[in-house]
């Protein structure tokens, strides 16, 4: 398992995987696909949703759940989706650069952008490409996945010069609520609009994404859709009690033959996952007696 796993909910296993194995060209490792973006590796876990589940929480249809960054190759990279059939349904040059919109076969959309208008093709070979995608041009575009350029962080805990290479992408009601949440309670930090795993990764964020009154019957009210999971490297007891005590709403906890896990539900609903594969605790005296949602197996 990688730090950083994007949640893919799909009915069709088989078919969704040979999308992203075979279409995509992601790198399939131990059943996930590994985005195309540089060090540390984030991957897609394809998971199966039962044919009610997707009734009550249809794919979100024009609302991406992920997104990343590409350094450059953009048209030829959407070139190549294409040829092996891809689901491309739109693409723009702006003046920020290139953007994407795609999706898989459960109708799961996501999104590839580019800061860079270098591609490694001549002026016949990208009049074919621009024709055949249907490439827009645009003055500007402000896509889910922008962040500027030259943002850093007070404290030192973040600084980047870049924007990240991955992104998740959460639908919420209340943005100021959920701001709040993920800043403060869960202490994530906070970059512009963006939030960023409390990790050692600098390249995986999480972007609030307001919904609007008519994506609203598509995000009943309740727990929606694992979206994501995370790994930190050993404390995990301190680390879940420091969140319970913050205000962290958890479904369970768990003691496992092979490390730890929690499930965690944001206030709109969206649910995600830590892990842990390490036993050892720097506080001898934390107890998972204060937390009422803690089992062992």
């Amino acid at each position: 398992m990688t730090a950083v796993n994007i949640i893919i909910p799909v009915e069709n296993i088989a078919e969704v995987k040979a999308y992203y194995r075979d279409i995509m060209l992601f790198f399939e490792d131990e059943g996930e696909f590994l985005l195309p973006v540089e060090d540390p590796p984030i991957s897609l876990q394809v998971m199966a949703v039962t044919w009610e589940s997707m009734q009550r929480y249809p794919p979100k249809k024009n609302f991406p759940i992920f997104a990343y960054e590409l350094e450059k190759n953009f048209l030829s990279y959407c070139w190549v989706i294409y040829q092996n059939g891809g689901l491309i349904d739109e693409v723009f040059k702006h003046e920020e650069g290139y953007y994407a919109r795609v999706r898989d076969p459960a109708d799961n959309v996501f999104e590839i952008s580019c800061m860079s208008f270098d591609d490694d093709i001549d002026v016949l070979e990208y009049k074919k490409i621009s024709e055949a995608l249907n490439l827009v041009i645009e003055p500007s575009r402000l896509f889910s996945s922008e962040i500027k350029r030259d943002t850093n962080v007070i404290e030192g805990k973040v600084r980047m010069q870049a924007p990240p290479r991955g992104q998740i992408i959460l639908p919420v009601d209340n943005y100021d609520e959920a701001r709040m949440y993920y800043r403060d309670i869960l202490s994530f930090v906070e970059i512009g609009e963006l939030f960023f795993l409390p990790l050692e990764v600098s390249s995986v964020s999480i972007k609030l994404k307001r919904i609007t009154e008519q994506e609203r019957r598509f995000f009943p009210s309740g727990k929606r859709y694992m979206s994501f999971s995370y790994k930190i490297q050993s404390n995990f007891l301190s680390y879940c009690l420091a969140l319970y005590k913050k205000g962290a709403i958890f479904d369970m906890a768990c003691e496992t033959p092979g490390g730890y896990f929690a499930r965690i539900c944001d206030p709109a609903g969206n649910q995600f996952e830590i892990f842990c594969d390490n036993f050892d605790e720097d506080n001898n005296e934390v107890s998972s007696e204060e937390m009422p949602f803690f089992f062992r197996y």
